[in-house]
């Protein structure tokens, strides 16, 4: 083991080559040498943000000692809770107890905008790989249909509360007032 400059610590590889282990930057960062040639980067900056880099091909993985792997970032996707990412942003909820996400504002704009720019749906929501709901392209809604293709396109039995006058056909529900679910 060697002290190089007070910048880095070296260790001496099997042919007697110093190779550095940890290395003190020009800009106060930390480089963490691996024997590979692999390096990971920590560079505080002066706002106090840790910037972190790997220097090859390989992801950067942030976890603790109790589980596996918490945030996964590989070619710019990031996992939560996994390493093998599907999209862009990839979430997976590891909890029965607790949900995927959360959101929570107090604007004036909306909580959470979704824009689409491509072909692909704007929204699809499914259960075991069953779409549930989704919003298509065009901004058609359908509901246990995967591919809607009037402005609301529903699959199953519908019941509205609260209209001008009752209908009960048996696959369309329409009461007026509260509903029968609440009547007394």
């Amino acid at each position: 083991i060697l002290m190089d400059n007070d910048t880095s610590l070296k260790m001496k590889d099997s042919g007697g080559n110093a190779i550095n282990v940890i290395e003190m930057a020009a800009d106060n960062g930390v480089r963490f040498h691996g024997v590979s040639g692999n390096t990971t980067y920590f560079n505080p900056d002066a706002t106090s943000t840790t910037t972190i880099n790997y220097a090859n091909s390989a992801p950067v993985e942030i976890g603790d000692a109790n589980t596996s792997t918490n945030f996964y970032v590989m070619k710019g996707n990031l996992g939560v809770n996994t390493n093998s990412t599907i999209a862009t942003l990839d979430i997976r909820g590891n909890s029965f107890a607790t949900p995927i996400a959360s959101f929570s504002g107090s604007s004036g704009k909306a909580t959470m905008v979704v824009d689409q720019s491509n072909i692909g749906d704007i929204f699809t929501a499914s259960k075991s790989g069953a779409t549930k709901f989704v919003i298509n392209n065009a901004g058609n809604v359908g509901i246990n249909v995967a591919a809607p293709t009037e402005l609301l396109h529903l699959n199953g039995k519908m019941q509205f509360v609260n209209t001008a006058e009752d209908i009960d056909d048996g696959n369309v529900k329409i009461f007026t007032g509260t509903g029968p679910e609440t009547a007394a």
